[in-house]
């Protein structure tokens, strides 16, 4: 329990300690294994963060948030083929998420597989018609991809539902 609140806190460093003994009195417990490799990951220990969300698989394989978060450290790492492969995972056990799909895009976008980007984009804005920040990114792509038209009406969304866009943007849908 204190490693859990210990993460939520932000104190990875004191979560490692709690949950390294919450696992030797419960090996068998993966939600100790899924947040020691959160704490590792964001103590940039990716190494030890990578199997311990491999042990959190191995224990329980229909828990997405192993597969998001592995493909997090992925991503981050620059394993963006392996991190695509993760988020899919993680969204075929839960497709209601909208950051797994917005993960998965971002890493898409990187990869410029610029429509998969797209279309992962939009599966947000179909779980929630204001969803700001999808509408910004997919509006970002359509641009990059000269479909002025359909940027500016995301864009204009993005910026009714609360984000800020950028006044390069702005004056681009003005024309």
């Amino acid at each position: 329990m204190l490693g859990m609140i210990e993460s939520n806190l932000e104190n990875y460093s004191q979560a490692q300690k709690h949950l390294k003994i919450a696992i030797k009195v419960n090996p068998q417990n993966y939600e100790n294994y899924l947040l020691l490799g959160i704490a590792y990951f964001y103590l940039k220990d990716y190494t030890a963060s990578k199997k311990l969300f491999l042990k959190t698989i191995e224990l329980s394989k229909k828990d997405y948030r192993a597969f998001f978060n592995l493909g997090q450290l992925q991503a981050t790492i620059g394993q963006a083929d392996q991190a695509v492969i993760n988020y899919t995972k993680a969204i075929r056990l839960n497709d209601s998420i909208p950051s797994l799909y917005m993960s998965r895009a971002a890493t898409y976008e990187e990869k410029k597989a610029l429509q998969l980007a797209i279309d992962d984009y939009t599966a947000p804005i179909q779980l929630n018609p204001k969803y700001a920040t999808a509408y910004l990114l997919r509006g970002y792509i359509y641009l990059d991809l000269g479909k002025k038209t359909k940027a500016c009406q995301d864009l204009n969304k993005a910026q009714k539902f609360g984000e800020q866009i950028p006044k390069n943007f702005q004056s681009v849908c003005k024309d």
